[in-house]
């Protein structure tokens, strides 16, 4: 049995077995039946869910028209003669996996927005995709990275014939709401958390946000598109932003600066024409004139740095059930198009990753911003300056804010440096007396 939204026979059915249907997979039934005619005429097939599964059975009023396709299992969706197309929504690794293996052992694509299990289990998400090109199937995942921002499809398709220099992104609704309310309220980090949480924006347990784990995943999709070479989670350094304090982003501000927790992907220039990629998550300072500084709450952007096209920026929102879910329609119904006579055709071998002699760039060199907080004693800002002068860093400009009587914040703007000689120079600078606080670092990005 199969719910057939459309009243029209006139084209072919396709039938789409909904692996998860939580928060994303509710929105993907609410798009697939309030947008079932325009659906149609953009696909040429009638939609069909032949299948919902989901762990807890309970109904609820988005799931009540589909209680006669309603399971907890998987495998039969999966294999049900009417499927066409798998969309795997459950996240997770083990489940999700096999999931997705045995759809593309039945000769039937996969839609997913997994992140987790295409970036983090690499030698999972290896095998899986060159078994998907083996069946010549894609395993379509716009929604894996930003929500209803197009990034996969810019990178595979509208810049196909460009060559990506340089990419930057927002990609964390969670983050990028605490830093904006921090902002906005003048609150700590941990009190923007917690109201982050309050709203939903945040999981109970956030440390896959806060911590840039979320953030490198996505990044490292990004970057096996457009670099065509094998990343893992090891080659991404990330810093999260549960150290920031509310003075780094009036400090950021007096420098007409904002603080975005941003992934970089980033050719390094070095007389060649495919040079090292330099990759990183971590707060940094975007200068505040820049658009991606403006982005406010949950909103995603990536802008995208190439040979012919230049600088172009997407912007949207990252998360949440309708955002998401029509990522995740938008992959169905480019599959749909690929589809006759009850096969998919495929020219390019699915979603194969294509190794090269690209290589990663181990440091990093920019501006940075330093924020020491010390006992307000003579001689303090000497002995940092003599310390940043054996690394052969140069200071722009230091700024001083009295913090208690006897203490201050050092705001110091360095010249650009490599990451590694600012790291060394922290660590003799926390060596010394006065200083009463670990060293805040943020590298300032241009954007360019």
């Amino acid at each position: 049995m199969s719910s057939d939204f459309s009243s029209s026979h006139s084209s072919p059915a396709l039938g789409i077995a909904l692996i998860g249907a939580g928060v994303v997979g509710g929105g993907v039934l609410d798009i697939l039946k309030q947008q079932q005619h325009l659906l149609q005429q953009r696909c040429g097939h009638i939609l069909n869910i032949t299948a919902v599964v989901k762990r807890d059975l309970t109904l609820d009023e988005r799931l009540t028209p589909y209680r006669d396709l309603l399971s907890n299992d998987w495998r039969s969706a999966v294999a049900n003669p009417q499927t066409d197309i798998v969309v795997e929504l459950i996240g997770g690794c083990t489940t999700a996996a096999e999931c997705i293996r045995a759809a593309l052992a039945a000769g039937k694509p996969v839609v997913t927005a997994n992140k987790a299990l295409l970036a983090e289990t690499s030698n999972t998400a290896d095998d899986i995709l060159a078994y998907a090109a083996t069946q010549s199937l894609p395993i379509a995942h716009e929604a894996a990275i930003a929500g209803c921002i197009p990034v996969v499809k810019t990178l595979r398709e509208s810049l196909a014939g460009d060559s990506v220099q340089a990419m930057y992104g927002v990609i964390n609704g969670t983050c990028n709401y605490i830093l904006t309310a921090m902002e906005a309220e003048q609150s700590t980090f941990a009190a923007a958390l917690e109201k982050a949480q309050a709203l939903g924006y945040a999981e109970a347990a956030p440390a896959f946000d806060i911590d840039g784990v979320d953030t490198a995943h996505k990044l490292l999709l990004m970057t096996r598109i457009a670099f065509g070479c094998h990343v893992c989670m090891a080659d991404i350094p990330l810093i999260g932003i549960r150290d920031l304090d509310y003075c780094d982003i009036v400090y950021a501000r007096q420098f007409n600066y904002r603080i975005k927790l941003l992934a970089v992907a980033k050719r390094v220039a070095n007389g060649t024409a495919n040079g090292p990629v330099e990759l990183r998550v971590r707060p940094a300072m975007v200068p505040a004139a820049h658009i991606m500084a403006s982005l406010e709450g949950a909103l995603n952007a990536v802008t995208i740095h190439s040979q012919f096209s230049g600088e172009t920026l997407y912007s949207g929102a990252g998360a949440g059930a309708h955002p998401t879910a029509t990522a995740v329609v938008a992959d169905i119904v480019d599959i749909a198009r690929r589809y006759k006579d009850k096969r998919y055709q495929s020219n390019n071998g699915g979603d194969s990753i294509a190794d090269n002699s690209l290589t990663l760039q181990q440091h990093f060199s920019t501006p940075f911003y330093l924020r020491v907080r010390v006992l307000d004693k003579p001689g303090v800002i000497a002995d940092i300056a003599q310390i940043l002068a054996k690394q052969n860093i140069s200071i722009e400009a230091i700024n001083q804010e009295a913090i208690a009587v006897d203490t201050v914040d050092l705001i110091i703007l360095l010249h650009e440096s490599e990451d590694a000689k600012v790291e060394a120079s922290i660590a003799a600078i926390m060596q010394l007396a006065a200083v009463t606080q670990p060293v805040v670092a943020l590298p300032i990005e241009r954007l360019n």
